[in-house]
């Protein structure tokens, strides 16, 4: 099976976001997207964002099934919160998959995110992937107390779940932190697997180049992982084929 996990930067580099995502879809059984708008209005535009970009994906995979998560509602960071505004995680997954979604939950108390996670099956086999997006604090991406407490509270979850796992997204810490070493724990960091060195695009102008990371089971056979080197957002995807 073939997964993209990518933080689309709230659909910001719009119309070459979708071209990316149609090229892809054809080849591709999971998106896994951070960053993601959703509106009830008929807004499509805001402060530089696409306030629907879940319905316009949602458009452009026919043949895939929506599965979105709502991290924060009437999202006030672009100021759009005024006319209704969802800010969270959309996974899609093809049709042909039957995926069903995991029902789980990270306490707030622990200062975490949700994960969006959904279980798919292939040749007799039950994937649990998980869709996650840390916690944004404006204090850069190291380690403290609500980092850690997030951390844990994933590694609870990951405990829970048998079988082969897959924990991607945009973990906004940095290769260093015991944050993400707890995360880790038990699991395959793709990312320091495979030395990459930058997960940001051109696009982003500030120095750390490290945000998103890919785990995984040590049950999970890794065919192929990279960097896709699209500029579409100001994260770069990851692509993970697996079986």
């Amino acid at each position: 099976m073939r997964l993209i996990s990518l933080n689309i930067w709230g659909g910001r580099v719009h119309q070459a976001l979708l071209d990316f995502v149609k090229n892809h879809a054809e080849d591709t059984d999971i998106f896994c997207f951070q960053e993601v708008y959703k509106t009830p209005t008929d807004t499509a535009v805001q402060d530089n964002v696409r306030t629907n970009i879940y319905a316009e994906l949602e458009h452009i995979l026919p043949g895939y099934t929506g599965f979105y998560m709502v991290t924060e509602n009437n999202y006030a960071e672009t100021h759009v919160s005024e006319f209704g505004v969802a800010f969270g995680q959309a996974v899609f997954v093809k049709t042909s998959l039957g995926a069903t979604r995991l029902e789980y939950g990270v306490s707030e108390e622990a200062g975490a995110k949700l994960l969006l996670g959904i279980n798919v099956r292939q040749n007799d086999k039950v994937y649990s992937i998980m869709n996650f997006h840390g916690v944004h604090d404006g204090q850069g991406k190291i380690d403290n107390e609500k980092r850690l407490a997030q951390s844990k509270a994933i590694q609870d979850v990951l405990k829970k779940i048998n079988g082969l796992k897959i924990l991607c997204g945009d973990f906004n810490v940095i290769p260093e932190t015991q944050s993400l070493s707890i995360m880790a724990e038990g699991m395959r960091n793709l990312i320091k697997e495979n030395n990459i060195t930058s997960t940001r695009s051109s696009l982003y102008t500030k120095g750390i180049k490290y945000a998103d990371y890919t785990l995984v089971s040590p049950d999970v056979q890794v065919i192929r992982f990279k960097m896709l080197l699209e500029e579409v957002s100001d994260h770069l995807a990851m692509l993970l084929e697996f079986a």
